[in-house]
């Protein structure tokens, strides 16, 4: 998808993870209600993938996501994240969930006064409408997400995927946009700035998805962007790479009672959206770009 330069503001969001009420408060603080009902409307909202697991509402978040795109169809782009593919839609087991979430239920209640449990999008429908319906909703769902793009980039230097850019820095943009491997690989790659991420100890899988400092620039310069704005690792969230040119977003903050421990145990926090104009061309993101999920 296409932004082109214009006097608008950008605003993106990553990593929602079943928390409605992070994302109303996001829509209430930027008041974007209130710019699309003006005779002049100046928002773009650019939403990039995992709308659902980990929190308690992803039910709630699809609903909402897929109305803003209906309402508003010219304002707001829905990009697909590594959780909305088919593998995600396996049965969870629901005894290992409790389990787990026993684990971290004291601390919880210590800092929270309440109980964040991990529902998973599996288990939540199964509750709502019965487990003889979740075949037939997931499929509808897969046919919505599949129709989702990979990535979105602004005719001021400004590209944006869930997660990192392809290991193939020769890649142009019109293979992106023809080559599904470079859409999975815009799902799930990351971008760990040379450091070794806690998760590899017991995920070698890890490295396979690794994009390096060198790789990142030679795919900005090749497409002509300047910053690359994502999400998917939750580790890094709120966090700016390769001297400012990457920020990484998760726009859900663990306060919400509909924020599942998992993001609290990664250290997401406060969470963060960004923040852009699109009438300007920026060389590195500043903190003035990211700003924290309200409470």
């Amino acid at each position: 998808v296409y932004l082109p330069a214009a006097d608008e503001t950008l605003y993106v969001l990553s990593d929602i993870h079943g928390d409605l009420i992070s994302l109303d408060n996001i829509l209430k603080e930027i008041g974007f209600f209130e710019n699309m009902r003006s005779t002049n409307p100046s928002i773009r909202l650019v939403i990039l993938g995992d709308y659902i697991n980990s929190g308690t509402n992803t039910l709630g978040v699809l609903i909402r996501v897929m109305q803003l795109k209906k309402d508003y169809p010219n304002n707001v782009i829905l990009t697909r994240g590594n959780n909305e593919v088919a593998h995600y839609y396996n049965t969870v087991s629901l005894r290992k969930l409790n389990e787990e979430a026993a684990k971290h239920n004291e601390e919880l209640l210590e800092v929270f006064g309440h109980i964040k449990e991990e529902y998973h999008f599996t288990l939540e429908l199964g509750a709502k409408y019965g487990v003889e319906s979740i075949p037939g909703i997931f499929e509808k769902l897969l046919e919505f997400f599949e129709l989702l793009p990979a990535a979105v980039v602004t005719g001021n230097g400004i590209i944006m995927a869930h997660s990192a850019p392809p290991h193939n820095p020769k890649v142009n943009l019109l293979d992106i946009a023809e080559s599904d491997d470079l859409a999975h690989e815009m799902m799930h790659n990351s971008t760990w700035d040379d450091k070794i991420s806690p998760n590899e100890y017991h995920r070698p899988r890890y490295e396979a998805y690794k994009i390096r400092k060198e790789g990142f620039s030679d795919f900005l310069n090749n497409i002509g962007a300047n910053i690359f704005v994502g999400g998917h690792v939750s580790i890094n969230a709120n966090k700016r790479q390769f001297e400012n040119k990457m920020v990484i977003l998760h726009s859900t903050n663990v306060g919400s009672k509909e924020c599942g421990y998992y993001l609290y145990q990664q250290g997401v926090g406060s969470g963060s959206y960004g923040v852009f104009s699109l009438d300007r061309r920026y060389d590195s993101i500043s903190e003035n770009n990211i700003k924290p999920v309200p409470a």
